[in-house]
């Protein structure tokens, strides 16, 4: 679990400098039709971020809560690609920020809590989430920096 928190620490310590290279077409540019750009690639992550959020409070007070979401629908509905780029960084910086407070001033026994992303899923502990939160942070970063994605060492 500290390896998760330290790992999407460093994320959010290294890779605003490298996203802010990017230039403002880079950034806009969808690769294909349907595809997301890159910043609606870290738009996505905002949104991985709260629907994350959510979970991981609200696991830890009810039992077993069931929260999904549509990607692709939060995408479109959010409308990060009519969003100035650098208030998509700041927000998603601010909001993992966040995320580590909150997993950091947990209980650690609350970690252990369940919770569902799916009606017929397998209900997963708060700690699961966390880690699989930060998988998926790291696969979309290296679609949005593929240099950085190297850098970042995935546990299991």
């Amino acid at each position: 679990m500290q390896d998760a928190l330290n790992t999407l620490s460093l994320i959010l310590d290294e890779s605003p400098e490298l996203i802010n290279k990017i230039s403002t077409e880079e950034f806009d540019r969808k690769p294909a039709p349907g595809k997301w750009s890159k910043k609606e690639l870290l738009g996505h992550l905002i949104d991985s971020a709260f629907n994350n959020l959510q979970r991981f409070i609200r696991a830890q007070y009810e039992d077993i809560p069931m929260i999904k979401y549509h990607q692709d629908e939060w995408v479109k509905l959010n409308n990060y690609h009519s969003y100035d780029w650098a208030t998509v960084l700041d927000l998603w910086i601010s909001m993992n920020r966040h995320i580590i407070h909150v997993i950091d001033s947990a209980d650690p026994n609350s970690l252990q809590r369940l919770c569902r992303t799916s009606v017929d899923g397998e209900a997963k502990t708060i700690e699961w989430l966390f880690i699989d939160y930060v998988k998926h942070l790291q696969y979309h970063l290296g679609q949005v920096l593929p240099e950085y994605s190297r850098k970042v060492e995935v546990y299991p």
